[in-house]
């Protein structure tokens, strides 16, 4: 039985967005050209989302498409909360800045409470155990930096009575981290657990942690790839 059945319809599109991902990344498309080239693959992205995505998806890229703009707003900061605006953003920009990190000096910096990411300045989409050790990772360039605090990644509360730990019996490995004092949560997936786990793929198709933590009242500082 495969991982996640709940969860098959939105890895199917995760699968053929990733694909073109990975062909964005491979043109290496020049920096110096701003991100204004990555709009030549919008076309086959909603071609994706046509076909495996849901109808009020393409229909939010079909009139909206992205721009230059829009995509450099994006990237700043400045999130376009209309309905899937921040996946076509997200989607096109992605393999485009990790390409320009793999690219550039390797950062020695660990992810400081409440930062953003050190080299996109994007917020942490996940955190991520390994050896013992807790790190965060970047949903927008990929990139995953230590993290030494013990608290909440947030705000760095360290009463452990104000913050609840939940996960459920079909993904042991990832559970959600939430804390009372700011209202946000992240989720951490546990390679100590399962090896095999894959910190975007896993983050994204534990469906029972986002419905947990919206329900108990928590909030996410960064959506995944397909707005969650």
């Amino acid at each position: 039985m495969p991982r996640f059945p709940e969860a098959r319809p939105l890895l199917d599109l995760y699968l053929a967005t990733a694909a073109l991902q990975q062909e964005i990344f491979d043109a290496r498309l020049a920096a110096s050209l701003g991100p204004a080239p990555l709009l030549d693959f919008f076309p086959r992205l909603l071609e994706i989302v046509r076909r495996r995505g849901p109808k009020a998806l393409f229909h939010a890229g079909d009139t909206a498409p992205p721009t230059e703009l829009s995509l450099v707003a994006f990237w700043q900061g400045e999130r376009d909360v209309r309905e899937g605006a921040q996946f076509f953003a997200r989607a096109l920009l992605q393999p485009w800045v990790t390409l320009l990190r793999t690219t550039s000096a390797p950062l020695e910096h660990d992810w400081g409470t409440g930062e953003d990411c050190p080299f996109c300045s994007a917020a942490p989409a996940a955190a991520v155990m390994r050896n013992g050790r807790r790190s965060l990772w970047c949903g927008l360039c990929g990139g995953e930096c230590g993290f030494a605090g013990a608290g909440c990644t947030c705000c760095g509360e360290p009463d452990e009575s104000r913050r609840a730990a939940y996960r459920t019996e079909d993904a042991e490995h990832v559970y959600a981290d939430a804390c009372d004092t700011c209202g946000t949560y992240i989720k951490t997936i546990d390679l100590n657990a399962d090896e095999e786990a894959v910190p975007a793929v896993d983050e994204m198709v534990t469906l029972g942690l986002n419905l947990w933590a919206e329900e108990s009242g928590y909030r996410k500082r960064e959506p995944n790839l397909l707005g969650m």
